[in-house]
């Protein structure tokens, strides 16, 4: 369960929270009090898990252009998992109406808005500074060309960088894959593109429908149900998202190769026994991606 989740719009640039009476809860004093699963340290966060301040991804490990390719969502309303921010930048870049992120994570959303405001204000040079800068950063001081990339962000994010504090929010995995960088024309492409902040959800997968404002052509979630233990909580979940789809929506679902085959096919059982029964897949040389579908119209 999210504390105080919520829907945070790109378009306010900020989102007032009355409880608490801050554009964005004071993560340092919440993770203390409310989630079991962070704790924080001086220099650290620790955790067991995925929770509500798991540091971010600072890149990918999925070949997101192999899945921009195999999903064409040109023209399409597209919902992602925020993660690295990579898949939404993708998204967006090649030619989704529109991109909605969510995320268990609220650091998800963070280092998603601080790649789209380095975008619009760094040359390719320097992103890849910034983007490298990111995994050892423990204060907004050592994010590399940060003064210049703040004014781009929203005011949830400007808030939730100046409270690290030591703390290292963009360590989660293991640090920088190079080979899922966008090269400089397709860096280039991005910024000619003139991508802009996305809303943002801060929720896991069974609270989505809580929060959608909107029906989505694509649903895209990668490397979460290897983490559910049964069939029936993965079929639970796929059921839950269905009715966000618009007619002929479509959910994906990216399995990395290093996934066990058991965990496989217990996502393939599950899917067989869900409301989103109609499927393909789709292989590259580092995981398979799954795309379903109801099998019959609502």
């Amino acid at each position: 369960m999210m504390p105080n989740a919520h829907f945070y719009s790109a378009k306010a640039r900020a989102s007032y929270n009355a409880r608490t009476g801050k554009y964005i809860p004071d993560w340092q004093k919440l993770a203390h009090t409310t989630h079991k699963n962070v704790k924080l340290s001086d220099t650290d966060i620790i955790l067991s898990n995925y929770g509500a301040y798991s540091p971010a991804y600072v890149t990918t490990n999925e070949d997101w252009r192999f899945i921009v390719k195999s999903l064409k969502p040109q023209n399409q309303s597209v919902l992602t998992i925020a993660g690295s921010g990579d898949h939404p930048i993708a998204f967006a870049t090649n030619g989704a109406k529109s991109v909605d992120t969510f995320d268990i994570s609220y650091f998800a959303k963070v280092i998603t808005d601080l790649k789209i405001a380095a975008i619009q204000t760094l040359d390719y040079k320097d992103y890849t500074n910034f983007v490298y800068s990111l995994r050892p950063a423990a204060q907004p001081s050592d994010i590399y060309a940060f003064d210049k990339i703040s004014a781009k962000c929203p005011r949830t994010t400007q808030n939730a960088i100046q409270q690290m504090r030591g703390c290292f929010i963009f360590k989660q995995g293991i640090g920088v894959y190079h080979e899922h960088l966008p090269n400089e024309t397709e860096y280039a492409a991005t910024r000619e593109n003139g991508i802009q902040q996305m809303n943002f959800i801060w929720s896991d997968v069974d609270s989505l429908p809580n929060y959608m404002t909107k029906k989505y052509d694509l649903i895209y979630l990668s490397n979460v149900f290897e983490h559910y233990r049964t069939e029936n909580q993965i079929i639970k979940s796929l059921n839950i998202v269905r009715p966000g789809l618009a007619d002929d929506g479509r959910v994906a679902l990216y399995v990395s190769s290093n996934t066990p085959a058991k965990k496989v096919a217990q996502l393939v059982n599950a899917a067989t026994r869900s409301e989103l029964n109609k499927f393909d897949f789709v292989d590259s040389s580092n995981g398979i991606l799954m795309i379903l579908a109801p099998s019959q119209s609502r």
